[in-house]
């Protein structure tokens, strides 16, 4: 009954409820079904640490896709958020095991590619990378929750890394094994190796 009233009250300013807080998330994330625009306020006591740091994320990302930063922080009571366009597109079950994401992880890769410039030696990362904050659309892909940006930077390919590890490893925790995809994961992985012979030292990713 209260949910119900709650999004009586909200739909009347145009407003919809797409994720409430839970025990483990404490994002409260609503729609603005007039303007299309996503409100994103975080209900914790590192709320304005994570909002301006999103703000900053999304900021660094829009300019290197050369668009209109179409985005602003938000002060609700004592808590902060962001507002930014809503995206519209496909998230890839990240649970899902390496063979059947192949093709969204090489897609992912390339994309990676145009984002993150190889001749800097710190870039700025997105600090969280894996197929939960990604979002294929019909021509493009997008990249969302910035809130563990690092501006400072990391090296080349850290989060790239970050998201290719998380492949493996997520599935994993709910298979409780890693399903024999060893010769494809190899593969991959040596395409990233070619763009950060660092990463070598790193070894096989399934035994290492």
């Amino acid at each position: 009954m209260l949910k119900f009233l709650i999004n009586s009250i909200l739909s009347f300013f145009n407003y919809k409820i797409l994720k409430s807080i839970s025990f483990n998330n404490s994002n409260f994330i609503l729609l603005n079904i007039k303007t299309n625009q996503i409100v994103k306020i975080k209900f914790n006591k590192h709320s304005k640490f994570l909002a301006r740091n999103e703000y900053d994320g999304y900021g660094w990302y829009l300019k290197n896709r050369k668009r209109v930063k179409n985005l602003k922080l938000i002060n609700f009571f004592y808590f902060f958020g962001i507002q930014i366009e809503k995206i519209n597109g496909k998230k890839v079950n990240y649970f899902s095991n390496f063979s059947n994401n192949q093709f969204y992880i090489k897609k992912f890769i390339n994309f990676y590619s145009i984002i993150w410039n190889p001749k800097k030696k710190l870039l700025p990362a997105h600090g969280d990378l894996t197929f939960d904050n990604i979002i294929f659309c019909r021509n493009d892909i997008e990249i969302i929750d910035w809130e563990f940006f690092k501006k400072k930077g990391e090296v080349y390919c850290y989060d790239l890394v970050y998201f290719f590890l998380s492949t493996i490893v997520l599935p994993s925790l709910l298979n409780n094994k890693i399903k024999n995809d060893e010769k494809k994961i190899k593969k991959v992985w040596k395409k990233i190796n070619r763009w950060n012979m660092e990463l070598s030292r790193l070894g096989n990713p399934v035994t290492s």
